[in-house]
């Protein structure tokens, strides 16, 4: 049986008998198996014999009944700390009526950062309420998206899923408005067109003045140039990096320029060029700056700079150096996205050279006299696992920012902060998110 809990695979093998579970059972204890995995539910019977062998009995959260043999297969059983999750529970199996569900749904907002946090409980909870009470305006109206806005409105008496409506009709949002696909198409290329002629000869101009050393003249005239469409050509012309390939990058000051100039466009692009300054710039004063100008929450949310962390492979990098500078960067703007790729980067493996492989010996001679021995076939390499430290930086600080009620520290005990994640970021019932949008 495998089991997917916030991202961490849970592994088991196990004979259990179906049980009917009570309405008012909820999870009291996590079960800690030696495979690794670990289950919620409730601690029946901690020593029962069977067979002469002392045997654990645990109720598990989707009713079923585990009899494990404690020697083998038991690791540990600790009581869980999550009294909101708790809490929840009671609420969830109580919710039979618009006025239990409207409760859960209040309890839910009223949480730190409930209305995200719990969005798809608040969103099962409101589609209760009006399968039960298809008359409840403010529960239709609460309904929302994974982006916040509302999914339906009402036409004629009726609540209509007004993005189902559109986007089966082959349209779609854009600009505030829906249009249909092809009109889109054709405009973006139309516009496309125009600007290639424009950008083209800006930034050729722009261009002239770095090869002619006039700067000031090419700072005063990028102010000019610099918007979403600039910004990959920009960017690349200062790295170095184009259709031929790598070339030679331009002096860091003129990259810094650009990445000034960058910092003022709220766009993917934008962000993108800034997250590579930030990690692989060339000094630490580049990114420093960097990591400020991601730091503007007006224009980078600081999820999407995790994102683009993430997804850049910095924390996974060969290069030890990369994946600290890559945490150092997200520990700066601050995003819960970013703990559960610290977690997993807390250790790495990387390659090192240790010495001489086992080879021939040569010598070196001069006037017939031996000067020196050369021993070995080349350098040996071995896999060393290396500690990051400002990745377990980055993730104090992150977890105690979630959790201002203790301060959080696992070390680098990957395991640890896997099950304290666990415990504060998800649920234990997670059928309630079956039928959210």
């Amino acid at each position: 049986m495998r089991r997917f809990v916030a991202g961490f695979a849970i592994t088991w093998t196990v004979i259990f008998a179906v049980a009917v579970q009570a309405q008012d059972d909820v999870p009291t204890h996590r079960l800690y198996l030696k495979s690794g995995g670990e289950i919620l539910g409730q601690l029946i019977n901690e020593s029962k014999v069977i067979e002469g062998r002392a045997h654990l009995v645990f109720r598990t959260d989707s009713g079923g009944t585990l009899q494990l043999e404690k020697t083998a297969m038991v690791d540990k059983v600790e009581p869980l700390l999550d009294n909101a999750t708790a809490a929840y529970q009671r609420l969830l199996a109580a919710a039979n009526d618009p006025e239990s569900h409207w409760e859960a749904v209040n309890w839910c907002k009223t949480q730190k950062r409930g209305n995200v946090k719990y969005r798809n409980e608040i969103n099962f909870h409101l589609r209760q309420i009006v399968k039960l009470d298809p008359n409840d305006k403010d529960a239709w109206r609460r309904i929302v998206n994974s982006s916040g806005k509302p999914i339906y409105k009402e036409e004629n008496g009726e609540w209509i899923n007004r993005f189902e409506k559109f986007n089966s009709s082959g349209y779609i949002k854009h600009d505030r408005s829906w249009t249909s696909t092809e009109a889109i198409r054709v405009k973006a290329m139309l516009d496309q067109r125009n600007d290639n002629e424009i950008v083209v000869d800006a930034m050729g101009k722009w261009k002239d003045l770095i090869r002619d050393n006039k700067i000031d003249q090419a700072r005063a005239r990028l102010g000019q140039i610099i918007d979403d469409s600039t910004v990959v050509p920009l960017f690349n012309f200062v790295t170095g990096r184009g259709k031929r390939g790598r070339q030679n990058p331009q002096p860091l000051p003129i990259q810094v320029m650009v990445m000034e100039a960058i910092g003022n466009i709220s766009s993917a692009s934008a962000l993108n060029a800034l997250v590579y300054f930030a990690v692989e710039g060339a000094n630490v004063d580049i990114r420093s700056r960097a990591s400020t100008l991601l730091e503007n929450e007006r224009l980078y949310d600081p999820d999407a700079v995790a994102a683009k962390v993430v997804a850049s492979n910095y924390l996974r990098a060969t290069n030890n150096l990369t994946i600290n500078r890559a945490a150092l960067l997200l520990r700066r703007v601050g995003s819960d996205q970013a703990i559960v790729p610290l977690i997993s980067a807390l250790e790495t493996e990387h390659v090192r050279l240790t010495g001489n492989r086992p080879g021939s010996i040569s010598g070196g001679q001069r006037n017939g006299q031996i000067e020196s021995f050369n021993v070995g076939g080349g350098k040996a390499q071995e896999e060393v696992l290396i500690k990051n430290e400002q990745v377990h930086s980055a993730l104090r600080v992150l977890s105690n920012r979630a959790d201002a009620t203790k301060r959080v520290d696992f070390g680098y005990n990957k395991r640890t902060w896997k099950s304290w994640y666990v415990d504060k970021y998800t649920l234990t019932d997670m059928n309630v998110r079956a039928d959210d949008e």
